[in-house]
């Protein structure tokens, strides 16, 4: 075709604008992505939170049992399904008194970050970085960040919130090369 041939541009224009809109609804879809991940991250965090405060009363019943460890077969099951729904959203090692009170630490190592500790809890809190999520375990009114959260739930989270977010960081990337070369193209053609 004749370079002054104005129907090749009409269809290039259109699926330049084409293009672009694709590049568009993708990082929006991918936004709402990112955001919906960090909504049932906290949501998730309240749900582990309130299993916390639940085994602080199971904990504080099973010490005033005395001690003698007599503590009732129904309290401490109840202990352990609240222990064993904790574990799905964070990994958390168990440590049990004479009384069957427990003191559950987040991660594996058993000394991480003590999350429940007799008849005290350290919510869970979750906020954004330049480039994920972190965790924090808050304490005395202070939050103290935590990379010890490496399996469960609120992981995969931080994982597919780090991922997300490097896919926007991608799209972005590519739709701006993407515009460069055009641009640079555009520069080297010829006017009418």
């Amino acid at each position: 075709t004749a370079p002054g041939d104005t129907a090749p541009r009409i269809v290039a224009i259109e699926t330049g604008h084409a293009l672009a809109d694709s590049f568009r609804q993708t990082s929006v879809v991918a936004n709402d992505l990112l955001t919906g991940t960090l909504k049932q991250t906290r949501q998730d965090i309240i749900a582990v939170n309130v299993l916390a405060e639940e085994l602080v009363k199971i904990n504080a019943s099973l010490m005033s049992s005395g001690k003698s460890g007599n503590a009732n077969n129904a309290m401490l099951d109840s202990r352990d399904r609240v222990i064993d729904e904790i574990s799905k959203f964070v990994e958390i090692t168990t440590d049990l008194d004479s009384r069957g009170a427990a003191t559950v630490r987040i991660g594996n190592s058993g000394n991480g970050p003590v999350f429940v500790s007799n008849e005290s809890a350290s919510p869970i809190s979750v906020a954004e970085t330049f480039d994920g999520i972190q965790y924090s375990l808050s304490s005395g009114g202070k939050d103290a960040p935590t990379s010890q959260i490496n399996n469960g739930a609120l992981k995969g989270y931080s994982d597919a919130f780090t991922l997300i977010k490097k896919t926007i960081t991608d799209i972005d990337e590519m739709a701006f090369a993407f515009t460069q070369q055009v641009n640079e193209q555009h520069r080297q053609g010829l006017d009418l």
